[in-house]
């Protein structure tokens, strides 16, 4: 069985979502330039799949692409597929009627996508008379339930508010009902909790888990956080410059990174068991899809690149109980930490035990 069977449905009993080989264009300058290239992973039913990696690598492109959400001008290509039905193939009306049903997507910033115009009760309601066929009085008590469901007191009171008058976690309970309303077999979580406070993040972590339990829900939970994806999360993809870099199965990737690019995440989180001068950092910026240099993109940025890494395009291919896309995975590459520039092999020792 090779990678690529495992990565697709072929090779599962069931699936909500599935993408196999989705790359996406934006015109910049009346040209398309890509923005994820070759994307493909699937959710099952009841999974909670973390999708990670630094600002610019893709992950909210992604989501985008599921939600038929792209900005204009923008093509999709290859599969996205919900139920028995290719999203990118289907008509743009039925593509409308399965994403506005299906799919639930949840934004970083509520107060950017929650019109202040319009009172809660209206936000809650649209979604489920214009996809449900509900009546106004059976949308409203739906969405009563449902702010109640995901821990707001007082919902006939809520509904009775403008957003300006709740707080960023109400507002971001308000948009989790919201996405909920239709009933959807798969919630985009779209760096869900950044814009909150701890506090309140892990109350918003709580509540996906508790409905994940509960209604049997799929979640995409794309974040920048590795504590939060490791903490909420069955399943992690990780991304750089628009392409899957590596998956794994629960705490597999904390435990054993497979990819470069993932140890160096990983190593330059704080830990509070370990002290160090410094926190180490992955060299280099970021880059995007549309500028990632020939062979492995990750290459400029890689302390364990050769010559080879700069000219070889590396696959996606199955290593040590996941999937990785460097063409020196099957090494052990960090059993001895190296030194940087810059730092004294005390500092790289403790720079090694953080990282795991």
């Amino acid at each position: 069985m090779t990678a690529t069977d495992v990565m697709t449905t072929s090779a599962l009993p069931q699936v909500t979502l599935t993408l196999e080989g989705v790359t996406t264009y934006v015109r910049m300058r009346k040209l398309l330039r890509p923005v994820i290239l070759d994307v493909g992973f699937f959710v099952r039913p009841g999974e909670i799949v973390g999708l990670v990696g630094e600002s610019g690598s893709g992950k909210s492109m992604t989501a985008r692409t599921i939600a038929g959400a792209l900005p204009r001008g923008a093509v999709a290509e290859g599969v996205v597929g919900l139920g028995e039905e290719n999203l990118l193939t289907v008509s743009r009306r039925r593509r409308r009627e399965v994403q506005g049903k299906q799919i639930g997507m949840i934004f970083q910033d509520p107060k950017a996508y929650i019109d202040p115009l319009w009172r809660v009760e209206v936000h809650m309601t649209e979604g489920m008379r214009v996809h449900l066929g509900l009546s106004k009085s059976e949308a409203r008590a739906r969405a009563i339930d449902l702010l109640s469901a995901v821990g707001l007191d007082q919902p006939e009171r809520r509904m009775r508010q403008f957003p300006e008058e709740l707080s960023g976690g109400m507002l971001q309970r308000v948009m989790i009902a919201g996405a909920l309303s239709v009933e959807p077999s798969i919630l985009l979580a779209d760096e869900a909790t950044t814009a909150l406070d701890v506090t309140t993040q892990a109350e918003i972590v709580s509540l996906l888990g508790r409905l994940r339990a509960e209604r049997g829900l799929s979640v995409l939970f794309i974040t920048h956080d590795l504590a939060l994806a490791d903490q909420i999360c069955d399943r992690i993809c990780v991304m750089y410059a628009g392409r899957i870099v590596e998956v794994r199965e629960g705490r597999g990737i904390f435990e054993d990174p497979l990819h470069p690019y993932t140890k160096d995440l990983l190593a330059a989180r704080p830990n509070i068991r370990k002290r160090v001068a410094r926190l180490p950092v992955i060299k280099g910026t970021p880059t995007s899809a549309m500028d990632a240099p020939s062979g492995c993109a990750f290459h400029p940025r890689c302390r364990f690149a050769v010559e080879a890494c700069t000219t070889t395009f590396p696959q996606l291919t199955a290593v040590s109980g996941g999937f990785v896309r460097c063409i020196r995975a099957g090494e052990q590459l960090w059993s001895e930490p190296r030194a940087e520039k810059g730092q004294t092999a005390s500092e790289t020792e403790g720079n090694s035990a953080a990282g795991g």
